[in-house]
């Protein structure tokens, strides 16, 4: 499936692109990496910015093109599982794939400031359970929180603040 991308220049650095036309709900393609657990020394090295995180306290470390795939507040692919990423919309040959790595995080352990630049950027990436209750339900719809991303979250309720939503553990 690796056909049907390829790694390019982006606007923040390298990215994966669409090789040709492709439509809602294909795939893009799988992730594949060495596995690491969250207690592995990796995550306390520059190659820790890179880890996917698959599973409670489980991460891989994608091999290309995996490892471009950029973030996006308002992404155009996500996850349906764990490693496989699927079209959220159709795109045209040369598109840039981005996808909202808060969908795949749950351990509260690794943050990164947002420069998607898309108007509803939110500024910061973190777990998937910090999003607007509204964003969540979204990705919940279009089936894009991996199984293990959803259980995290269920134990959350929604708080608000005057600065911003914000979810904690549930009492």
């Amino acid at each position: 499936m690796e056909d049907l991308v390829f790694v390019g220049k982006s606007d923040v650095g390298r990215g994966v692109f669409a090789r040709r036309d492709l439509e809602s709900g294909d795939v893009a393609f799988v992730f594949r990496g060495k596995g690491y657990s969250r207690q592995h020394r990796i995550h306390g090295t520059p190659l820790g910015a890179y880890l996917l995180q698959v599973g409670d306290g489980k991460y891989i470390l994608p091999v290309s093109p995996g490892r471009y795939v950029n973030h996006s507040c308002e992404p155009n692919v996500g996850l349906v599982d764990e490693r496989t990423l699927v079209m959220l919309a159709p795109v045209a040959a040369g598109t840039e794939l981005r996808f909202d790595y808060s969908t795949s995080m749950n351990e509260d352990f690794w943050t990164m400031a947002c420069a998607c630049g898309k108007p509803t950027c939110r500024g910061l990436v973190e777990d998937f359970k910090r999003l607007p209750a509204t964003l969540q339900q979204y990705y919940l719809e279009l089936g894009v929180v991996p199984e293990f991303v959803r259980r995290g979250a269920s134990s959350f309720e929604v708080i608000v603040s005057p600065r911003r939503s914000r979810r904690t553990a549930a009492r």
